[in-house]
């Protein structure tokens, strides 16, 4: 049996539970004092990665055989076709929840997934970051990120998500699963940028729509759809009778018409 980790590998003797899927914190603020190390070496916190702008976190190891390669090959391809400029209107991270993993590897599969896009994505709008496990544990926590170590230690059963982060470290959005619509991602992205950033294009997409969390993807504001066109109904009946009236009293002023 495999045990319910948060931090490490040791499957000590806590519950012993399928980490499947991620329990969504929304709202909850991420420790930025979190120390991580890049895959260049430079020692850093998960505060000043985010530099201020929304960002995308992907939790992952990477050495890992099975989900985690088509998670960030997801990621990969929502960013290179994402109607947002990365660097300037988000950024992204991704953190090895295993804490043997080292820079060195990070720095390595950074490469080989920037070799998979199409157009140009900023070196440093993308950090790749390694961790002790109290920081791992912190994290995961905090994101309410699980995995579970196999009887081996080696491997880990764990969920895939793309996790949208405010400026200010607060979780905005999860984006379950390998395969990402740019739309859904978008929004995220704008629903996790401050009100004062946003054109009034953004605005209006973030009036329009909605979380749908049935869905878990952003679908028209029923509601603010239905009252529109109930506005709108109600707009087209006035004109109408507004025309109409005048009509009358036209007749009723000139009675040879």
């Amino acid at each position: 049996m495999a045990g319910l980790l948060w931090g490490g590998p040791d499957p000590g003797d806590g519950p012993r539970l399928p980490a499947t899927r991620v329990e969504e914190h929304l709202g909850v603020t991420m420790p930025l004092a979190a120390p991580l190390v890049t895959g260049s070496g430079g020692r850093t916190t998960l505060g000043e990665l985010l530099d201020g702008r929304p960002t995308v976190l992907t939790f992952v190891y990477y050495t890992c055989p099975g989900i985690c390669s088509p998670l960030l090959s997801g990621a990969v391809s929502v960013f290179d076709t994402l109607q947002l400029t990365p660097g300037e209107a988000y950024r992204a991270v991704t953190i090895s929840f295993d804490h043997r993993e080292t820079a060195e590897l990070a720095r390595q599969k950074k490469a080989n997934y920037y070799r998979m896009f199409d157009g140009d994505f900023p070196e440093d709008a993308w950090e790749w970051t390694v961790a002790d496990s109290a920081t791992i544990q912190s994290l995961t926590q905090t994101a309410g990120f699980p995995f579970v170590a196999t009887e081996s230690g080696t491997d880990f059963i764990h969920p895939a998500a793309l996790i949208v982060l405010a400026p200010d470290g607060r979780l905005v959005r999860y984006l379950s699963g390998v395969f990402f619509e740019p739309f859904d991602l978008r929004l995220a992205i704008l629903e996790a940028t401050p009100p004062d950033r946003r054109s009034l294009t953004e605005a209006v997409l973030l009036a329009i729509y909605e979380w749908d969390g049935g869905r878990k993807r952003y679908a028209l504001n029923a509601i603010l759809l239905w009252s529109a066109l109930a506005i709108g109904v109600g707009l087209f009946a006035l004109a109408m009778w507004r025309s109409v009236r005048r009509h009358n009293r036209e007749t009723a002023a000139d009675p040879v018409r």
